[in-house]
């Protein structure tokens, strides 16, 4: 149990998937209901990954974000990363930082002329003509694809409303935007997309003074690693709450 009034500094990184979800998700929820942690900055580095996981983050860091300050600190923010962390009242990163690809991306191999070529066959059974669309063996047929271009149209739409609701830009600014390109922090900041360049210090800072909790508070909450990993000393040591996550000064 936190005794005294801290400042959660969350190092959220790697690529974005269900795992990543159920792995911060407890996380999440006590830091949402903890009343002594009074301010959470979230440091990102992430490429981003699937939609749907990436959204579901960024709802429960809207429900923080909507009890106590959240900032994030992102030094590679893309695609998911970047949706994850429009939750934040304010964005932050420093100059080397990449923001953005906004955008949405679908990709199966075709392994057709493979198979040919060593003999292959792939018998499928099937009810539902495009039942097997998603595998391997074939490419799309026309009906295939403007199908899955429909489900990506719908998950573009919704990043781009994210992104003109969070960032308080025009719809028609966000969708000019939304072209996947990668942003220096620099020009982030001049196109919105990010509340200011500065480091860690300086943003962790901001968090104290909006909070009133000196720097010293601050403490590192992360999922609990594996028992392997902690028994072979990779751990990070520090407290245990619940046996979900970790937390280190």
């Amino acid at each position: 149990m936190l005794l005294k009034q801290r400042l959660a500094v969350l190092p959220f990184s790697g690529a974005i998937g269900s795992k990543t979800f159920e792995a911060w998700y407890g996380i999440f929820r006590w830091l949402e209901r903890e009343d002594k942690v009074r301010g959470v900055l979230m440091m990102v580095e992430s490429p981003g990954g699937g939609a749907t996981a990436s959204e579901l983050i960024y709802e429960r860091l809207l429900a923080i974000s909507n009890k106590k300050p959240l900032y994030a600190f992102c030094t590679f923010a893309a695609s998911g990363g970047y949706l994850a962390s429009l939750a934040a009242a304010r964005i932050y990163a420093p100059r080397t930082a990449a923001i953005g690809s906004i955008g949405v991306i679908s990709l199966k191999p075709v392994l057709k002329e493979l198979f040919e070529k060593v003999g292959l066959d792939l018998e499928v059974i099937k009810k539902g003509r495009m039942k097997d669309m998603s595998l391997f063996h074939r490419g799309f047929t026309e009906e295939e694809r403007e199908s899955m271009d429909a489900l990506n149209e719908a998950v573009y739409r919704r990043f781009v409303d994210l992104v003109s609701e969070r960032r308080n830009l025009p719809r028609e600014k966000a969708l000019e935007l939304a072209t996947g390109a990668m942003y220096p922090a620099e020009k982030a900041r001049e196109l919105g997309l990010i509340d200011a360049v500065k480091g860690f210090d300086e943003a962790l800072e901001d968090l104290c003074r909006a909070t009133g909790v000196k720097k010293e508070r601050a403490v590192f909450v992360r999922p609990k690693k594996p028992f392997l990993k902690r028994f072979l000393g990779t751990g990070l040591g520090g407290g245990l709450l619940d046996g979900l996550f970790e937390i280190s000064r």
